[in-house]
């Protein structure tokens, strides 16, 4: 790779890290919001660490874009170098980002189920718990933990004998007929286990470029260490050369 095309591939990554930094940001905010509803559940499942790790990776995004583009331009050293740095804690923080979310993706359904079964314990008393488990039943189309049945064993369904369930279990009218009976665990899965999935692949899409921005920092870097130890040569009156 010439010093040309590499520093016109660090001018390149440095503005493209800007462009991943603010998808990083929608991506992570578009899942806060999704489980801004949701805070007791997004808590169990331990849904916001790796996104809380993916927006720390973009604010370092920009910073690195910017020292990137200024270090090619002028190939000052130590931007170059604090770069490269930079480019390898970022890619990091990716993998610990992905990591995380492999590693909680196969405890989602017990811990769903935990916090499910707490939200109905405390569904009578509890308001919090009412409208998050309300807002549950309501997005997933879904009632109780594994069925409807399970409310019939709960402080509001022993407050409610004649009608165990919450309005939120029903499709539109406090009707047995219209009663929803899935339970809610396998959908709270699916709905997390698809957002930690897009963490993964959004960690890992991301480090093959930087993996490119390292060896490009490097390449550079590596070129002007060989400019400085080549000495000047000049001529002498006679026309021979001098150092």
């Amino acid at each position: 790779m010439c010093k040309c095309s590499t520093k016109a591939f660090l001018l390149l990554f440095g503005t493209i890290l800007w462009a991943l930094a603010a998808a990083l940001i929608w991506v992570s905010v578009q899942i806060f919001v999704e489980y801004r509803n949701i805070e007791e559940l997004g808590k169990a499942l331990y849904i916001l660490v790796p996104t809380v790790v993916l927006i720390l990776c973009a604010v370092l995004f920009f910073v690195v874009g910017l020292l990137g583009c200024i270090g090619s331009c002028k190939e000052h050293k130590c931007l170059l170098g604090t770069f490269c740095v930079c480019i390898i804690i970022i890619a990091v923080g990716l993998i610990v980002s992905a990591s995380l979310s492999y590693h909680y993706r196969h405890k989602v359904e017990k811990s769903a189920s935990k916090v499910l079964e707490k939200g109905l314990n405390h569904y009578k008393n509890n308001s919090i718990w009412r409208n998050e488990i309300d807002f549950i039943q309501e997005k997933f189309k879904c009632c109780g933990v594994n069925n409807a049945t399970d409310w019939i064993d709960t402080p509001w369904g022993h407050h409610h004998p004649m009608e165990p369930y919450p309005k939120s279990c029903y499709k539109n009218e406090t009707s047995e007929l219209y009663l929803r009976k899935d339970g809610c665990v396998p959908k709270v899965k699916n709905f997390v286990v698809n957002h930690l999935d897009i963490i993964l692949g959004t960690a890992f899409g991301f480090l093959g470029l930087l993996i490119l921005g390292i060896i490009a920092s490097c390449v550079l870097l590596c070129w002007r260490k060989k400019r400085e130890e080549v000495p000047y040569v000049g001529l002498a009156p006679d026309g021979s050369q001098r150092v």
